[in-house]
């Protein structure tokens, strides 16, 4: 850029010069030169112009390249800069300032919740609930991921969606609830649950138990959730049809398992036949 402006400066010098020149001598090679001249002078004027819009679309393209990667970079530093678990914006639970147990709207979800208000200190949202063997819960992928029953009704199951959305917009608990054929009850509550989302396989994190029942599913942490129409590859699948976390390792495919035929509810070391069960979420308040 600064050679072509000084080769500018030169020819207008010699152009302004021939011009008192001529007014001394003028001949047939002098006005020749002149028109060269002429046109030498109209030649690195528009190439002049050129380089500088050149120079300005080089100057833009370089901005727009360095504002992609500061982009870029940013994107990366936010993935990475931090271990804590990052949070989903907050998903409304109602469950959390609920009067008394029923029926609320979830609206964020879209979706019907059963609130237990009462039992451990209330503020309890019911993700699963079996009382009796009128549902099946021998279902497909689907049907597990977008839920099915009511929150109303006799046998539920929120959706491993819903429980993901949930888990992820804070930091939850969970209690599971059981009553057996002889009326007898029996808890466990875990401190720290979450259902990661579907490209993990609903991957379930469950530990910090505590309660009365057998501490049985802090074995199935970090378990992938499988259903007869998902992946019947794996053993433990094509023989229970129901859904749950199942091992893919060794002979045992659980330790419990609340969605199997109601007459074959299981958890280990747990004596006589389920009456009931119930699985409830809770945001953690410490």
């Amino acid at each position: 850029m600064k050679i072509a402006a000084f080769l500018f400066l030169v020819i207008t010098f010699v152009y302004r010069s021939d011009g008192a020149a001529k007014r001394v001598k003028r001949s047939v090679g002098y006005e020749l030169i002149e028109t060269r001249l002429e046109n030498l002078h109209i030649t690195l004027l528009e190439r002049i112009v050129k380089l500088e819009t050149l120079g300005s679309t080089s100057l833009q393209n370089q901005k727009s390249m360095e504002d992609k990667i500061i982009s870029k970079v940013s994107i990366l530093a936010n993935d990475t800069k931090c271990s804590r678990p990052h949070f989903k914006s907050h998903v409304h639970n109602p469950c959390e300032s609920a009067k008394s147990s029923g029926v609320y709207n979830l609206p964020d979800l879209n979706k019907n919740v059963y609130c237990e208000m009462t039992n451990m200190g209330g503020g309890w949202l019911t993700v699963q609930y079996r009382s009796d063997s009128k549902l099946s819960f021998s279902r497909s992928w689907v049907a597990y991921r977008n839920g099915f029953g009511g929150p109303d009704a006799d046998n539920y199951w929120l959706g491993l969606d819903p429980l993901h959305q949930l888990t992820t917009s804070g930091q939850y608990e969970l209690a599971i609830e059981m009553v057996n054929t002889n009326s007898t009850y029996r808890y466990a509550r875990y401190a720290h649950f979450h259902v990661a989302d579907e490209s993990e396989q609903y991957k379930l994190t469950v530990h910090g138990f505590s309660g009365t029942l057998p501490d049985k599913l802090s074995l199935h942490n970090n378990l992938y959730f499988y259903t007869h129409d998902r992946d019947n590859s794996e053993r433990c699948v094509k023989q229970f049809p129901s859904g749950w976390w199942l091992t893919s390792k060794g002979s045992v495919c659980y330790e419990t398992n609340l969605n199997l035929d109601y007459s074959k509810i299981y958890w280990r070391d747990w004596h006589h036949k389920a009456s009931k069960t119930r699985m409830m979420i809770r945001r953690r308040k410490y």
